[in-house]
């Protein structure tokens, strides 16, 4: 739920999310029925008197389908310059050119403000609600759940409808188109052969399949300007070139573009998958691996050094985690071309040799001068500083889909310039964000309340861990958030330093952070004149958001293992969102109501084993804890820094993320969301065995709080 809230875009695991945007509700699903013409970016002003009457009895609602558009762009989609509220199923652009017709909304307004929309070339499919202000009642529930499960049927008979017809469209057109001849200009100023391409009207055509089956085309003019196939599929499609009918022979390499897959395949013999763009370098590489699961991959990354965030080589870099697959950078030495990024330009500027090289070089397991030729090769490329990585077998990743919408963002930005885990900086900011958000917002299991209050501890490696590094990373994001500018635009109070906390000794010792008021009755006067009067003698702290940070845990542990140690149990209780928080001591009468406490712990696996009692896993202690395994992600011999721009771009959508996810309460699952939850339940909550098995036991109490 934390990134439901944080995102404000689609959830952690395709499917089992719904998440917030604004004063929207987003999901996985769709919906619509009759109503009104919303022009680009305007309020009701202007409009053809229906609209105008409609807009001034109910300003909600048009202010709620408005935002329909601030919907569509959180996902990175253009909304269409108008939108019609009338049930129907609209195509609009989403690429700037007028032919295309890949984006699609349904939008009603029939009782509650409701719709869908997305982009069939990105495979985007999201759901979208008006916040009322108020919970559904169970009627309106019922319709709008109906309305959503019969508008996901339509769409998805118009998807397949459409798929359909690209696909017999391309086979007419592939069909048709002759060989592509060698001297064609965009392959002769690339310097690459046809590898089997063929020509249309002009154009290279580039067959795009999942295997054996033609799905779709990409076309590239001479001067190299690229387009796909309108309405066909991209996402798992690829291009072979020189992939044999059986399983490759020992390498395969994924890359972006035709050029650059030339380029690979020339220079080296290995088969290579074009993905065709940056966001179909995991669906490809995930197909392929089940296709050929004891290939090695080698997933060659497109270096966007001059675009924030460098989407190419963040992209191959979560492909090859995902599938247990190498990384590969174009090496260009001190002496790179303006603008030159990847394996194609690599070729033409310096050699097929340095491609061969870069590619060689991303096999760990090839030592440095055991290549063929390898004192022939370019002493700067030798010395580069990205020979390629390999996600190591024995090192647990998150799977791609945990990095997107906000906190994605973050990641995407602080990671070219940390040597911290991605990992790491992920559940920091989500424990930080949890925290400042407060214990409004809340996901309710039969008639327990789940708050966003993450308790995570980073295991890793002393000092190269990185576990300090990648907080210092997320505290930079909300260091700000106490000063007033940034308190008046979060309405809900100022969040900073007085709220963050070390030392964990003692259960009194956190009661006392977030301690209630302290009132006893005092005498004045006397004698018969005398009376009590309530006094007030610890105003106790207002604010009851506190962030627990250990850079040891194990001396938390260490401590807990001490007799009548009451830690434990009340870390156990906060943990549980227990309104009142207290100890049953005649001498103690501290007590803390409604606390919303997080915790972040970093340790070793060394200490963790060490420290960690057989008790405090068969207790529930442990399983409450998210155990975040993190390593070291690079090199990064003079540090880096993320400019101050980027850094505050950052903090805004964090501050705006902030504003609006204080003030909600129950975050509920969609229809579709409901089935997808009910297909995984079964495994979360299966009994484990040993350690394991109780570490593992909050499974679905740690899933179902991120709807």
């Amino acid at each position: 739920m934390i990134d439901n809230l944080l995102l404000r875009t689609a959830g952690i695991i395709p499917g089992l999310a719904v998440a917030v945007i604004g004063p929207v509700t987003i999901g996985r699903s769709a919906s619509l029925s009759s109503g009104r013409r919303l022009p680009p970016d305007t309020g009701p002003s202007g409009l053809p008197a229906r609209a105008a009457r409609r807009a001034s009895s109910g300003g909600d609602a048009w202010t709620q389908l408005s935002n329909s558009k601030d919907a569509m762009r959180a996902r990175d989609i253009t909304p269409p310059g108008f939108v019609e509220a009338d049930g129907k199923l609209h195509r609009f652009p989403t690429n700037g050119k007028a032919r295309d017709d890949s984006g699609w909304y349904v939008m009603h307004e029939d009782g509650i403000p409701a719709g869908a929309f997305g982009d069939w070339r990105t495979d985007v499919s999201e759901t979208w609600r008006a916040n009322i202000g108020r919970r559904l009642s169970p009627q309106e529930d019922t319709a709008h759940r109906a309305r959503m499960d019969a508008m996901h049927l339509e769409r998805e008979a118009e998807n397949a409808k459409r798929k359909t017809e690209s696909r017999e469209k391309a086979a007419t057109i592939w069909d048709a188109a002759w060989q592509a001849p060698s001297d064609h200009s965009y392959l002769t100023r690339k310097g690459v052969k046809a590898h089997e391409l063929r020509v249309h009207e002009g154009a290279l055509v580039i067959p795009m399949r999942d295997g054996s089956e033609l799905h779709s085309l990409q076309f590239i003019d001479a001067e190299g300007d690229k387009r796909f196939l309108t309405g066909g599929r991209v996402s798992g499609c690829y291009y072979p070139i020189g992939v044999p009918s059986t399983k490759p022979d020992g390498v395969l390499c994924i890359c972006e573009g035709y050029a650059t897959g030339a380029s690979i395949h020339e220079a080296t013999g290995y088969a290579v998958a074009v993905a065709f763009n940056t966001g179909n370098m995991g669906p490809v590489a995930k197909a392929l691996r089940g296709k050929y699961p004891d290939v090695k991959l080698i997933l060659c990354a497109d270096d966007d050094y001059l675009t924030d965030g460098n989407p190419g080589l963040t992209k191959a870099r979560e492909a090859a985690s995902a599938v247990g697959g190498l990384l590969a950078v174009p090496a260009f030495g001190e002496d790179r071309p303006e603008g030159a990024t990847d394996f194609n330009d690599l070729h033409r500027h310096v050699g097929p040799e340095a491609v061969r090289s870069s590619i060689e070089r991303s096999m760990a397991d090839v030592p440095k001068g055991a290549l063929p030729d390898d004192d022939k090769a370019d002493p700067d490329l030798q010395d580069a500083e990205f020979r390629g990585e390999r996600a190591e077998p024995q090192h647990p990743v998150l799977n791609d889909a945990a990095f997107h919408g906000v906190a994605g963002k973050v990641v995407s930005a602080f990671d070219p310039h940390t040597e911290s885990d991605r990992a790491a900086i992920l559940f920091q900011l989500l424990a930080y964000f949890g925290n400042a958000v407060g214990r409004q917002p809340y996901f309710l299991v039969e008639g327990t309340s789940h708050h966003v209050n993450l308790f995570a501890v980073l295991v890793g490696a002393t000092s190269r861990g990185r576990k300090g590094t990648a907080g210092d990373r997320v505290a930079s994001l909300f260091r700000d958030l106490q000063g007033p500018k940034v308190a008046e635009q979060v309405t809900r109070g100022a969040w900073g330093a007085d709220n963050i906390a070390t030392g964990l000794s003692s259960g009194e010792g956190l009661i006392f952070a977030v301690r209630d008021p302290v009132h006893r009755k005092e005498k004045t006067g006397k004698g018969k004149a005398a009376v009590y009067e309530d006094v007030c003698i610890d105003e106790g702290v207002p604010d009851k958001r506190l962030l627990v940070i250990e850079p040891e845990f194990a001396s938390v542990l260490q401590v807990m293992q001490r007799e009548k140690n009451t830690l434990s149990a009340l870390v156990r209780k906060a943990w549980d969102g227990n309104r009142t928080l207290r100890t049953m001591t005649r001498n103690s009468p501290l007590k803390a109501t409604d606390g919303h406490i997080s915790l972040i712990g970093h340790t070793t696996r060394d200490d963790l084993a060490r420290n960690l009692d057989r008790c405090d896993v068969a207790n529930g202690f442990a399983n409450r804890f998210l155990f975040v395994c993190v390593k070291r992600s690079k090199l990064l011999p003079h540090g880096g820094a993320l400019p101050d721009s980027a850094l505050e771009s950052l903090k805004q959508e964090i501050t705006s993320a902030l504003s609006f996810a204080r003030f909600q309460d129950r975050v509920v699952r969609d229809s579709e969301t409901n089935g997808l939850w009910e297909s995984v339940y079964p495994a979360l909550t299966a009994d484990g065995h040993g350690m394991a098995g109780a570490l593992l036991a909050r499974a679905e109490a740690q899933c179902s709080g991120y709807p």
